[in-house]
């Protein structure tokens, strides 16, 4: 018996190959927040490299993968409110709320702040080095940042890390964060 595949065929077999390979990766992976070793982006579950984890347990739902988009500036409001502006690779827009903001640190803003990712750092997982970087402490303060770290854990705060591949960076320390389609000042 002779089986004969075309190239139309060999193409499928490798498109369902790869496909079950990357079922069998997010079955047995962990969300550790080690995305070297898996490719598949937990929040997403898309095939981007990097995780843009802002929706994990925060309720929050409806914002797009904002890997390679765009950081397009912020709104600091008189009731300790921030609005952070982003924007998809494709010119989607979203607005990033975030409410009861204990501290904001977030520098290097320039024309084209392109995303590489937002990571949302729970309460229980904020560390001392976290509040050096939002607080903007110098090294021999870390009683300092030991107190305001054990402060932010009691008052069950989170913080939003914005790393980017150019442009603006930073940390932004606050207890609730919700997402809006389009770009929202109210």
């Amino acid at each position: 018996m002779e089986i004969q595949q075309s190239m139309g065929s060999n193409f499928l077999n490798t498109t369902l190959l790869l496909y079950l390979s990357l079922q069998i990766m997010m079955t047995f992976s962990t969300p550790t927040g080690d995305y070297t070793q898996n490719p598949v982006n937990e929040c997403n579950d898309d095939l981007s490299p990097v995780a843009t984890c802002i929706n994990e347990n925060t309720g929050m739902t409806g914002l797009p993968n904002l890997h390679d988009g765009f950081f397009d500036g912020l709104w600091l409001s008189a009731n300790k409110g921030v609005h952070l502006f982003v924007r998809t690779l494709a010119g989607e827009r979203s607005t990033i709320v975030l409410t009861d903001v204990e501290a904001l640190n977030i520098n290097g803003l320039r024309a084209g702040n392109i995303i590489l990712e937002l990571v949302l750092i729970g309460p229980d997982k904020l560390t001392m080095e976290d509040m050096t970087q939002v607080y903007d402490l110098k090294p021999d303060e870390a009683e300092k940042a030991r107190k305001l770290l054990s402060k932010a854990q009691e008052r069950s705060l989170s913080a939003l890390e914005m790393n980017t591949s150019y442009g603006a960076e930073g940390k932004v320390l606050f207890r609730a964060i919700d997402a809006i389609p389009e770009h929202v000042l109210a």
